[in-house]
């Protein structure tokens, strides 16, 4: 199932929480401090069930290449070695890792938006990105 609006490009617009969120699973103060002062892209290209992400900024470029409900292993741009699994509430894709590290991603559309929240242990991030024109 894909979702209507989330195919495109998106350009991070606002971030909030996003260090209290990498300190908290882990990721070192050097890396953070670069991270931070980043503007990623995301690509976002969805066909049935299978989806790919594409993320882009000047430090890292990550793809992620999935199929909903179908579990398999990854490792994070921070290099922790997980299990992930993607479903779809409506219009939220929900990413779940498994691992040393246990967080919770939520991907949620609008024609113009993609709200993404970053959850680990009660700390939240909140990432919003507009769509390219």
């Amino acid at each position: 199932m894909s979702i209507e609006n989330a195919d495109g490009k998106w350009i991070l617009n606002s971030s909030e929480n996003f260090d209290d969120y990498m300190k908290a699973i882990g990721v070192g103060l050097p890396t953070r401090l670069i991270v931070t002062k980043l503007k990623p892209d995301i690509e976002i290209t969805t066909k049935g069930d299978e989806w790919n992400i594409k993320t882009t900024s000047t430090f890292k470029n990550t793809e992620s290449t999935f199929k909903l409900n179908q579990p398999y292993k990854e490792t994070t741009p921070d290099g922790r070695d997980v299990e992930v699994n993607h479903t779809v509430e409506g219009n939220k894709l929900i990413r779940k890792e498994k691992g040393e590290v246990a967080t919770t991603t939520i991907r949620e559309f609008t024609p113009t938006e993609h709200k993404v929240t970053l959850e680990y242990n009660g700390v939240v991030c909140t990432r919003i990105y507009h769509r390219a024109k």
